[in-house]
């Protein structure tokens, strides 16, 4: 009976070991459909993001090509990054409640795609303050995705729930605002303006404003790991960002999918 308990005891002594992440091949890489940082277009994965990640393989010396990557919803995939080992979860923002969760981060891509307002040119609508956010808009007249960071941003830095309209994509945001139906889009820069084109509209009648204390510092983007993912295999990946960053070959690849410049900054 003591060598039976003596042995159990033994197993499972080792089994946190081997549930950690040790190799590239045991990670599971997970994206959603965010243009233009991921998307599918005609059966094809595109999108800054697919592209950097397989150009960061590349410095890796790793043998794997964009078709390993699965596009799940994102409550999907942000449920596997906290409860199953060997994921890695691409784009996220980083906020306080997700750096509780313990993710290994790798990052920020330094886009600038900040949180902005977005409104028709024609609206003449004039917001400098989130004062006067609250104050010039009415009810449910502010579209956001919902559950999206951006409605824990907007939240978070003193708007009022009352102004947001809760939408579940961002062309829907887009043509909400195009039919009059809100006044405003609260977004990231880079995914409304994918939004505006794709959509066949002219971006050129559009205007984004960021308003100072709206959104706090830049919602840039990072690669995150399951807490449990190797530390080495982690810093390995990170070494290879900071390569490709200091090389010039992150902000290349951004300036195929900016945006207009911010109105107000």
């Amino acid at each position: 009976m003591l060598r039976f308990l003596l042995a159990f005891s033994l197993i499972f002594s080792v089994l946190p070991a081997q549930s950690q992440t040790q190799s590239w091949d045991d990670i599971t890489w997970i994206t959603e459909e965010f243009p233009p940082w991921s998307y599918t277009e005609n059966g094809e994965l595109k999108g800054f993001y697919i592209d950097l990640l397989e150009a960061i393989w590349a410095e890796l010396g790793v043998n794997k090509t964009r078709d390993v990557i699965q596009v799940l919803p994102w409550a999907r995939g942000i449920y596997y990054l906290e409860h199953r080992p060997g994921t890695a979860l691409f784009s996220i923002a980083k906020s306080k409640s997700r750096e509780k969760l313990g993710f290994q981060w790798v990052g920020p891509v330094n886009a600038n795609n900040r949180l902005v307002f977005t409104v028709k040119k024609d609206s003449q609508l004039a917001i400098s303050s989130m004062t006067e956010v609250n104050t010039g808009f009415g009810k449910q007249s502010i579209g956001v995705i919902n559950k999206d960071i951006s409605e824990e941003i907007f939240l978070e830095n003193g708007g009022s729930e009352a102004k947001l309209h809760r939408l579940n994509s961002g062309s829907a945001l887009v043509k909400m605002l195009v039919a009059g139906r809100i006044s405003a889009i609260y977004y990231k820069h880079f995914q409304t303006f994918y939004h505006i084109r794709a959509l066949g509209y002219d971006a050129t009648e559009f205007e984004s404003i960021y308003v100072v204390g709206s959104s706090g510092p830049n919602q840039d983007s990072y690669f995150a790991f399951h807490k449990d993912t190797d530390s080495k295999l982690v810093e390995s990946f990170r070494t290879a960002f900071k390569t490709l960053e200091e090389k010039g070959v992150i902000s290349d690849l951004l300036l195929k999918y900016s945006p207009p410049k911010l109105s107000s900054e």
